[in-house]
């Protein structure tokens, strides 16, 4: 490593460390000024604002450096680059007859560095911090009342209803569980719904699998009369006809639900590991099968589309050597607001099922783009 290469790493550093941090603190003060009221009540029931500032930004900061990084990356070369262009110190090592590309190779070098940080960051980091990055400062207690999106359990057949769902108690508002048909006709009665006032998701014990427990049932009204029925398998309504531990007006239907998400939803999907999206894809009976192959390319070629991003955008804003350093920043925009929205039209595309199939719209844009990073690299040489 030269002494020039030392010193263009110094100068990228800097300037990508200065971008980020920048990006990052603005953010951090329009969100604190904007929630300012309900991070003060945050602060007093959690230990202090220091521990607010830890527990509620500090993983934001992990999740803007993963949607940041690339574009971070490409803002801090062309930054360093062009000072040393308006210094005459390009033209001095491009005088001694070295070309461009050479002069570049630290910044490509760090570039894809920072580009497998970030994918580090996106499968090991973010994913444990999940719940932290979904909740609003109001929520963080989970004691508020969220709406409920509606459930499946494809290995059982039962849907789930709800108008609110309280995290901490693990509780779901006036729940209405739809029985696969097949089932609810093998009852004593006729029983398609069941329907409560409220009901708890309760963990496998050795008495019951995990599934919910229905408390105060409104429909079918004559609960305690109605048999348990099971398929022997992944389903079961079980009642107090011949369950002791089950109490008049109560009923528990085996299923598998996840508290988090029937509050969040989608919200937690996309800070999902690569393993736990290969899993929704192969449950055939999901409902968000598509989506979750879509997401599982998107996921794969995202390192790529980082870099192919960074090789696209350098050699075309260095084409001109006198470029203003405003001027570069303008373009670095202009650049990198043409590749995700290129991004986003192809994905969403592929959500429509415009583009079949899945795998062609996620990786559409680095077929597009990537010959034609590949092609302005001769721009350096």
């Amino acid at each position: 490593m030269t002494i020039f290469d030392r010193y263009l790493i110094k100068l990228f550093l800097r300037t990508f460390a200065i971008c980020f941090f920048s990006f990052s603190g603005l953010f951090i003060i329009i969100h604190m000024f904007s929630n300012l009221d309900d991070l003060a009540r945050l602060a007093k029931t959690s230990g202090g604002w220091p521990v607010v500032m830890q527990q509620f930004y500090l993983p934001r900061l992990a999740d803007i450096f993963d949607k940041t990084s690339a574009m971070m990356s490409l803002f801090a070369a062309i930054f360093a680059v062009t000072l040393m262009q308006r210094r005459r110190e390009v033209t001095a090592v491009q005088a001694a007859g070295l070309p461009l590309s050479r002069v570049l190779r630290p910044v490509l070098l760090l570039s894809l560095v920072i580009v497998g940080v970030a994918a580090f960051n996106r499968e090991y980091l973010l994913p444990k911090v999940r719940m932290d990055l979904v909740r609003k400062p109001q929520e963080w207690a989970g004691d508020t009342q969220l709406p409920m999106a509606v459930q499946d359990d494809w290995r059982s057949g039962v849907r789930l209803r709800g108008r609110h769902v309280v995290v901490a108690d693990r509780a779901v508002v006036e729940p209405d569980v739809q029985l696969p048909f097949e089932i609810g006709h093998s009852a004593g009665i006729p029983i398609t719904h069941l329907r409560a006032e409220s009901a708890t998701v309760q963990a496998a014990i050795e008495n019951h699998p995990a599934g919910l427990l229905l408390q105060n049932v409104t429909e079918p009204k004559d609960i305690d009369s109605v048999a348990s029925v099971s398929d022997g398998k992944s389903f079961a309504v079980l009642t107090s006809a011949d369950q002791g531990w089950i109490k008049s007006g109560q009923c528990f239907v085996a299923c598998s639900f996840d508290v988090q998400r029937m509050a969040y939803g989608r919200k937690l999907d996309q800070f999902r590991t690569v393993p736990e999206i290969m899993t929704a894809v192969r449950e055939p009976q999901t409902s968000f099968g598509r989506s979750d192959r879509l997401a599982l390319h998107s996921r794969l070629i995202r390192p790529l589309l980082d870099y192919t991003l960074i090789l696209l955008g350098l050699p075309l804003i260095l084409s001109q050597i006198d470029r203003n350093v405003f001027l570069s920043a303008g373009l670095c925009l202009v650049v990198v607001a043409v590749f995700q929205i290129s991004v986003t039209v192809s994905q969403s595309l592929g959500g429509y099922r415009i583009v079949q199939p899945a795998a062609l719209a996620a990786w559409l844009p680095l077929i597009i783009f990537g010959p034609l990073a590949v092609l302005s690299q001769r721009k350096l040489r």
